[in-house]
């Protein structure tokens, strides 16, 4: 959809691909790499960079930084912490569920987040279901601070919900941005 809406190419790189490459345009056409990843965590800080040193040995590459950095789209999360809350009171204090994030970077930026959405923001394990995780008692509306389905959104009891992108505002944004791109 990106890519009828800009008119452009657009390819994704797939961190978790089996023998993953640089998958870019033609030697020496100029590319912007999107990390389309939410947390400064590992991939943000040492796999994206060595994405983007790879492509280099083809051409330019202008590297932006993280979605989730993008005040544009921490506006977005913000709207549909308040679109949870809204749907379940405002005694209801929603989470935000995320895979464990190490650093004191991390730590700033989940505070940050913190402040502009008004969720809390919580670690929860792949392995754990979301009470044992985070200790909390059920009632909390929970909104997972993934993109698509992962193991952080699926087959866990209770369900932290859909990912954001099957969420309409949050997919809006996320397209309206990438479209928006130079």
């Amino acid at each position: 959809e990106v890519a009828s809406r800009r008119g452009a190419p657009v390819a994704i790189e797939v961190l978790t691909a089996a023998s993953p490459g640089p998958e870019r345009g033609r030697p020496g056409e100029a590319v912007t790499l999107v990390p389309l990843f939410l947390l400064p965590g590992g991939h943000v800080r040492s796999d994206v960079p060595a994405i983007a040193r790879a492509w280099r040995r083809r051409g330019p590459v202008q590297l932006l930084p993280f979605l989730g950095s993008w005040p544009a789209w921490q506006a977005a999360l913000a709207e549909e912490v308040a679109h949870l809350r809204r749907g379940t009171g405002p005694a209801a204090d929603p989470l935000l569920l995320h895979h464990p994030v190490a650093g004191h970077l991390a730590a700033r930026y989940l505070e940050h987040l913190e402040n502009v959405t008004g969720a809390r923001c919580r670690p929860t394990a792949y392995t754990a279901g979301p009470e044992d995780a985070i200790g909390m008692s059920g009632h909390q509306p929970l909104l997972p601070l993934a993109l698509a389905s992962s193991r952080l959104t699926e087959g866990r009891s209770p369900s932290p919900g859909p990912p954001l992108l099957a969420r309409e505002g949050c997919r809006e944004a996320v397209l309206d941005l990438l479209e928006a791109l130079p």
